[in-house]
């Protein structure tokens, strides 16, 4: 965090999960800065992967269910976050923080696959595939310094 005037301040980060590398940057208003309740908006993007592959169920037309290696390309994609979160002093100059909120993709279609058989993902492979893509909820612990 970096305080811009009064409680209001810029930040950036960088991090990894399911979708790739994903730097950040928004703003965060601190009803007390630097530590206590703050409101944050910011934007990531998140840079997919090219090549992931996973094994999960997969169904013929006929309905057949199967497991089987599937090939993903998880493109890139960009997201809003809107975030509460509380921080307090952990060691000369750092902070730890919990953060709750939400995170809106600007992408419908996060990703292709393809399989070798040629069957479609299953509706519950998809759903596994809907909860790893960008967007949902935000839980975090972090730690940071200002």
């Amino acid at each position: 965090d970096y305080r811009i005037v009064d409680g209001l301040a810029v930040n950036a980060g960088l991090g990894i999960g399911c979708w790739g590398w994903r730097p950040s940057a928004g703003l965060r208003y601190y009803l007390n800065y630097p530590y206590g309740l703050a409101f944050g908006l910011g934007a990531a993007y998140n840079t997919g992967y090219k090549e992931y592959k996973y094994k999960m169920e997969t169904e013929d037309s006929q309905h057949l269910v199967t497991k089987e290696t599937v090939t993903f390309e998880m493109k890139p994609v960009t997201v809003i976050n809107a975030t509460c979160l509380y921080s307090f002093d952990f060691y000369n100059g750092y902070k730890v923080y919990f953060e709750a909120g939400w995170c809106f993709s600007l992408k419908r279609d996060c990703y292709t696959y393809t399989t070798a058989s040629g069957n479609k993902l299953t509706r519950e492979s998809k759903k596994t595939m809907d909860i790893l893509k960008p967007g949902g909820i935000i839980l975090t612990a972090g730690m940071a310094f200002f």
